[in-house]
């Protein structure tokens, strides 16, 4: 029996030339004339022809959307980083996340295509891939600057992973790196002042070779979910890929380590269940009450993010949030909101990120549960007070990718409509999304669907 087909027409979003430059928008609405901003956007995009390509393997194509007075324009640019320099006539030449054999980079280690996230930190525009140096980038004509080590404070090899979290209050950037060793694994800390000054580096030993993607910090705290899916640095030698090189031991519980931020101190680990997190909601503390938010799966699913059945067998997941006394580390309570059907993506306004918060927005997969190809189709509002959700989606195929909060009155969410093979940008009121948009902005030239966004308010 053949397989069910749940995203009918989802490749034509990654297969296909994405083109560099300029690119023409048709408005349907009206935006608001106080939205003015730059709103960036990492893609992977130029992925090679193999049956194994997958979705983080593609190079990092950076779309710009500018907002000014009601007024919109676009342009895309692709990283110019050592991998794409490099595969320019051969893109099967480097080791990727999910190919196997090829070089490395040459700081033995995988050549980052840039395409996971994006963030701008004292007037830089960076672009980060998975634990690498990130990359540079002009935040008006999206050219690559070069490795970016943070003014030489960084110089030479050093991991960093692709999610940052920014302090609100006091401009302060934190970061986190993983170094796989024959002789164990560590884990890096990087503290940055509002001027990306380093404040500190520590390198804390971690008791096996966890795989992260993700933290967390709240106002006295930084936190790591560490589940048992380990890199396996002998196999990866060997010339396995990455995702080859990990192994999920289900037997083994996850925890959640705890650093005080202002010094980077380890303070304490607790069991927090037996589940796999990619990735974080938000943090904040009260008094001796650290509350830990972060999306719960009950594996890994990288090997679901292969493009010819992206997807296909995701697990399901739900949101939760962990209450816990601190400084002892001891979980009080853990409590799961009610939807299950793969959430991800969840996205936090910038001004509450480490702050007491109620709403995040996230996507979900409407046929989790169900064997067949499929891909992100429901926007959702979350509300940690009352337990609610909100929903959009659409009768007519409709994927989605990662919202992002304006400010706090209006939200952005990429979509894609398999039946014109071309990108909208929609504009949501923030806590109306089961609205529908109020306003978008259609490409007329493709655009792969993307990672991670930012937007920096002018």
């Amino acid at each position: 029996m053949p397989e069910l087909d749940f995203a009918p027409g989802i490749e034509k979003a990654f297969i296909g030339t994405f083109e560099e430059g300029d690119k023409s928008l048709s408005l349907q609405g009206k935006v608001p004339t106080e939205l003015s901003g730059d709103y960036y956007l990492l893609c992977p995009g130029r992925f090679d022809a193999s049956p194994q390509a997958h979705w983080l393997d593609g190079d990092g194509l950076l779309f710009h959307l500018r907002l000014d007075s009601g007024q919109a324009k676009a342009r895309t640019q692709y990283v110019r980083t050592e991998k794409y320099l490099d595969s320019s006539t051969s893109p099967k030449a480097f080791r990727g996340f999910a190919r196997s054999g090829g070089q490395l980079s040459r700081h033995h280690a995988l050549a980052t295509p840039a395409n996971v996230a994006v963030r701008f930190h004292a007037d830089q525009l960076l672009a980060f891939g998975e634990h690498a140096i990130p990359y540079a980038l002009n935040p008006a004509t999206l050219e690559t600057l070069g490795e970016f080590d943070f003014q030489g404070q960084l110089a030479g090899w050093h991991p960093m992973g692709a999610h940052l979290k920014q302090d609100p209050r006091t401009g302060e950037l934190y970061s986190f790196g993983l170094n796989y060793t024959p002789s164990g694994t560590e884990l890096l800390l990087y503290r940055f002042d509002r001027k990306q000054r380093l404040i500190y580096k520590k390198a804390h030993p971690l008791p096996a070779a966890h795989y992260i993607h993700d933290f967390l910090i709240s106002g006295r705290f930084c936190i790591f979910h560490l589940s048992p899916y380990y890199f396996q640095l002998d196999r990866f030698v060997q010339g396995a890929s990455f995702l080859e090189s990990l192994n999920w031991t289900p037997t083994k519980p996850s925890e959640l380590w705890i650093y005080e931020r202002i010094t980077g101190k380890f303070l304490g680990q607790l069991p927090v269940g037996p589940g796999f997190s990619v990735h974080t909601i938000n943090a904040f503390d009260e008094g001796d009450t650290l509350f830990v938010d972060f999306v719960e799966f009950t594996r890994p699913f990288y090997d679901e993010l292969f493009l010819k059945r992206l997807f296909a067998d995701v697990p399901h997941g739900r949101p939760v949030r962990a209450k816990i006394k601190v400084p002892a580390c001891t979980l009080e309570s853990r409590n799961e909101l009610a939807y299950d059907n793969g959430p991800d993506f969840p996205h936090v306004a910038a001004r509450s990120v480490g702050q007491r918060y109620e709403e995040f927005w996230a996507l979900g997969i409407s046929n989790t549960g169900r064997s067949g190809k499929k891909f992100y189709d429901e926007l959702l509002c979350f509300d940690w007070e009352h337990g609610t959700k909100q929903r959009f989606s659409q009768a007519e195929e409709f994927y989605c990718g990662e919202p992002c909060a304006l400010n706090d009155r209006w939200l952005l969410c990429q979509s894609f409509r398999p039946k014109t093979g071309l990108c909208t940008f929609q504009l949501f009121e923030a806590r109306q999304v089961q609205n529908g948009p109020v306003a978008s902005f259609t490409l007329k030239q493709a655009l792969p669907l993307g990672l991670h966004c930012t937007f920096i308010p002018s």
